[in-house]
């Protein structure tokens, strides 16, 4: 037997509201990775570090940028089964998780390396406990700043994508699984 509220969720204009938010989730999220991107790559080439465009972590970048563009691109027209939605909302905030967290994997080195490049520092005369406190300083860094960057998402899908408190709980739980296990 359905009960009232089950009736209520699966009407067809409460299923084309939901659609129609996680499409827009899935929207700004492009954007702001488009923007990031865009912004990325015009430094690169304006500092003359053109090679950093084929990198592994530039890479992955660009494909959480495709992840979120599939979310709006599979939400933004027609009218889709609940569970097809709540998968493509869930897969991509993992998905994007996974290709954030693998990025900053591969930045902290990156960044070091231009950092001591930039600064006219040749890492192998410091000392091993000053190396050691510069490339510490540096993953911490990109920690924080992929924590702030993946927090932005996970604040936006509570704010726009109707959901119980459960379900954006764990949702977001499963998000923060890539990052936890590749730096704690």
């Amino acid at each position: 037997m359905a009960t009232n509220r089950t009736t209520l969720t699966d009407t067809p204009e409460n299923l084309r509201f939901y659609q129609r938010r996680v499409a827009l989730f899935g929207k700004v999220l492009t954007i702001v990775w488009l923007v990031g991107n865009g912004a990325t790559t015009a430094i690169y080439l304006a500092m003359g570090y053109w090679r950093e465009l084929f990198t592994v972590s530039n890479a992955l970048s660009w494909l959480a940028l495709f992840i979120c563009y599939a979310v709006w691109f599979l939400c933004r027209r027609g009218l889709r089964s609940r569970r097809f939605v709540m998968w493509v909302e869930s897969a991509s905030l993992f998905g994007s998780s996974v290709a954030v967290a693998l990025m900053g994997r591969n930045i902290a080195p990156q960044a070091f390396e231009m950092m001591t490049e930039f600064q006219g520092v040749d890492p192998t005369t410091l000392e091993p406990g000053a190396l050691a406190l510069l490339a510490g300083l540096q993953l911490e860094q990109v920690l924080t700043a992929l924590m702030l960057g993946l927090s932005f998402g996970y604040i936006l899908r509570a704010a726009l994508v109707p959901s119980t408190v459960w379900r954006t709980t764990w949702i977001t739980l499963l998000a923060s699984v890539p990052l936890l296990a590749l730096y704690v």
